[in-house]
């Protein structure tokens, strides 16, 4: 019985502090889409901004097999845009047609590592809150995981 009661004492202990946990990351959030062609810099112009939380500009692909991200027509402007409203904004990489050369771009570590380090320092030169991975069908295979976990730790 004694170590029982040192036990629900012990598990009391560990409970509370737990119960003091605010959740910061656990805030609602409304994401947009603001298509990166067309009249890129009027939409973002018209969007309600009371309404969203995030804007994810789609898509921003790499503009080869290197991964090299390429200069936007009006990013930093339309970034600037959104900031302004007091939203984030984030590139979001992949789409329904994706380039077939992610399969390439993660396929080993070394080329992993250099895709995001090229994707970190596109968030750096545009301003940007972070990266909407929207990768699907055959550019998500067994490096995804891997590729995702490194580029949450280089942001």
């Amino acid at each position: 019985m004694k170590n029982l009661d040192q036990l629900f004492k012990g598990l009391i202990l560990l409970i509370i502090p737990l119960l003091s946990i605010t959740p910061t990351h656990a805030q609602f959030k409304v994401i947009a889409y603001l298509p990166n062609w067309g009249s890129f810099v009027s939409e973002a112009n018209l969007l309600d901004y009371t309404k969203v939380t995030h804007v994810n500009i789609a898509f921003l692909n790499p503009t080869d097999a290197s991964g090299e991200m390429g200069p936007t027509t009006n990013l930093a402007t339309v970034v600037g845009i959104i900031h302004a409203n007091s939203a984030k904004v984030l590139a979001s990489i992949g789409g329904a047609t994706a380039p077939s050369y992610y399969t390439t771009l993660l396929a080993t570590p070394a080329a992993r590592t250099s895709f995001v380090d090229k994707l970190t320092q596109f968030t750096v030169t545009y301003d940007l809150d972070g990266i909407d991975v929207d990768l699907e069908g055959n550019s998500v295979d067994g490096n995804f995981e891997a590729f995702v976990t490194e580029l949450k730790d280089s942001m």
